[in-house]
């Protein structure tokens, strides 16, 4: 019917520009989809966090050994470090990665000084063999490790070796010192302290003095250097169980320290 075919006609271009008319928000919708797609791709990830950190040789040793030791907390801490890249970036969550190492191994320091003989014993020959890299690179860093520990200073691979070794250890100790080997430890006795003077007096007679004056802990860069260097090399020179104490004692002192 010729009425018809002029209506079919007539509507054809009508059909066709309403799916112009649709097109755009088709192509909209789409590239939406394509957007939440590329963000799902870019959300940040325990494991891409875990790749990321341990690719930094200052920790890849320490977080061997978290994983190791306390697995629940290890995923607890990269799951929190992941969350932080997501809402704050990748340079964020590396900060709060070192802050956050610290504050768990803080809050393990009894559990450190309740390890076994062998564990301190070994910690301490770690915390000794750090020391002397650290003098090798300069005293000032040295000085500031006794003081207050590792605080992200650009340390010599060397020494950021040793002190992974020692970061690990504290590890095992306090690992061992929640454990069935746990050995209560009271402050360091004044028999123990006694003997651990008297090996300090005999390895450097001008550090005992400064013992006695309380003036230990001042001094230059070198000589807060050497007496760090000295206390731990006093304490290994005693029989094995009272220098487990003295390490025990200079470990929460350590905390102490760097919580002040």
């Amino acid at each position: 019917m010729p009425g018809s075919e002029e209506k079919a006609g007539a509507e054809a271009p009508v059909m066709e520009q309403r799916k112009r008319g649709w097109l755009p928000f088709v192509l909209l919708a789409a590239g939406f989809a394509l957007f939440v797609a590329f963000l799902v791709l870019q959300r940040s990830s325990p494991g891409s966090v875990e790749a990321r950190l341990t690719a930094r040789p200052e920790l890849a040793t320490t977080l061997a050994a978290f994983r190791e030791t306390y697995p629940n907390d290890y995923r607890a801490w990269l799951a929190a470090l992941s969350e932080i890249t997501d809402r704050q970036g990748a340079e964020a969550a590396d900060l709060a990665a070192t802050e956050r190492l610290r504050a768990f191994i803080a809050s393990k320091v009894e559990a450190i000084a309740s390890a076994p003989v062998a564990d301190l014993d070994a910690l301490a020959d770690a915390n000794l063999a750090s020391l002397l890299r650290l003098r090798e690179a300069g005293a000032a860093l040295c000085a500031a490790f006794v003081r207050n520990g590792a605080q992200g200073e650009r340390l010599p691979p060397a020494a950021l070796a040793t002190i992974g070794q020692a970061n690990a250890l504290q590890f095992r100790a306090a690992r061992h010192g929640e454990g069935p080997q746990r050995i209560a430890r009271a402050q360091l006795s004044e028999a123990d302290g006694g003997l651990w003077y008297l090996a300090i007096r005999q390895l450097d007679p001008a550090l005992a003095g400064r013992i006695n004056s309380g003036s230990a802990g001042q001094g230059s860069a070198e000589e807060r250097c050497a007496t760090g260097i000295t206390l731990y090399r006093a304490a290994a020179a005693l029989p094995a169980e009272r220098a487990a104490n003295v390490t025990a004692h200079l470990v929460r002192q350590s905390f102490a320290r760097r919580g002040s």
